[in-house]
């Protein structure tokens, strides 16, 4: 993993890494022991997961860890994330946000271009199956290795979308976005996430604060990590001075 996302390897960092992986081991195996003795009353977490548990859904510990992650993480980080951005750019352009305001059955569209133009997760990894040769390079990826996908630039594709450096919620394929992933890797929460954003954008945008605005434009800074985009700040207006 040294230089798998542009860093070089730390060997502290990688040794808090593993001593917190074991340790969410140890307390997913406490919440299994609690959702027996509780049962499934609550949230939609205390239900799936131990459905999970009862069918055998994963056939390892390490799988059911894994998809705890996705659901305790997955939805909540990335969703703030796109929820942050699809704010943002909408205020950014004022002109898409009063076509937005103007038929609200365009906020779909805008969540998908705000997808493409500004995912969340920027990067995934992939593993090759089999030996592959890259068209446009010539180059072999061998079976086994590990490929690191550039999700926002293949989103900016130019023989997919027209004009790819603009934001526009009209773009009619705004959909044709790798934010979520593809095929058998697509994330299985991106219709609920979707949903979610969809709605509370309608809500603080259109409904509750229909006058907001940029309170300055120039604070809104985005923590390019290697594999995620956020905003450390997000200054809003609520209504015109």
């Amino acid at each position: 993993m040294g230089n798998f996302v542009g860093a070089p390897f730390d060997e502290a960092a990688a040794r808090v890494a593993i001593e917190a992986k074991a340790e969410f081991a140890s307390m997913v195996e406490r919440w299994k022991a609690k959702w027996r003795e509780e049962g499934t009353q609550g949230s939609l977490a205390r239900k799936v997961l131990p459905f999970w548990m009862a069918h055998n859904v994963f056939e390892s510990g390490e799988e059911f860890e894994a998809n705890v992650v996705m659901i305790l993480f997955a939805g909540t980080h990335n969703l703030e994330n796109v929820l942050a951005h699809v704010v943002r750019l909408l205020l950014a352009h004022p002109e898409q946000l009063a076509l937005v305001r103007a038929d609200r059955s365009l906020l779909r569209s805008a969540v998908n271009e705000t997808l493409r133009y500004c995912p969340a997760i920027r990067m995934l990894p992939r593993t090759a199956l089999c030996d592959t040769v890259i068209p446009q390079t010539g180059e072999t990826v061998r079976r086994g290795e590990t490929v690191l996908l550039h999700v926002a630039a293949a989103n900016r594709d130019p023989s997919v979308h027209e004009q790819p450096d603009e934001f526009s919620v009209r773009r009619p394929t705004a959909h044709k976005h790798l934010a979520f992933g593809a095929g058998v890797h697509r994330c299985n929460g991106s219709a609920l996430g979707k949903s979610e954003i969809t709605a509370l954008v309608t809500h603080f945008l259109l409904d509750r604060f229909p006058q907001c605005a940029l309170a300055d434009a120039t604070a809104c800074h985005i923590d390019w990590q290697h594999t995620y985009s956020h905003l450390e700040h997000l200054y809003i207006r609520l209504a015109p001075n």
